[in-house]
């Protein structure tokens, strides 16, 4: 059985990861984790990072198709 570790970002994802395969780890350590959950991460802070990114340099980031409704609403 494995150990997975992640620090910073990769935390989050060595938490997520974990909890979706909770067979595969023996454990996990997570160093410094983002402390959001991932949907709220992605609609919180990447994606709004990545919309004044594409304003501010068009064209850098390649083509991306947007499925609506794959995340949740923000909440009030």
């Amino acid at each position: 059985t494995a150990v997975i570790v992640g620090a910073s970002m990769g935390g989050l994802i060595a938490l997520a990861s974990a909890e979706s395969h909770p067979d595969a780890y023996a454990a996990t350590l997570a160093l410094c984790p983002v402390a959001l959950p991932a949907p709220e991460l992605m609609r919180d802070r990447v994606l709004a990072l990545l919309v004044v990114f594409d304003a501010l340099f068009p064209g850098v980031l390649p083509a991306a198709t947007f499925e609506p409704g794959a995340l949740p609403p923000p909440e009030p």
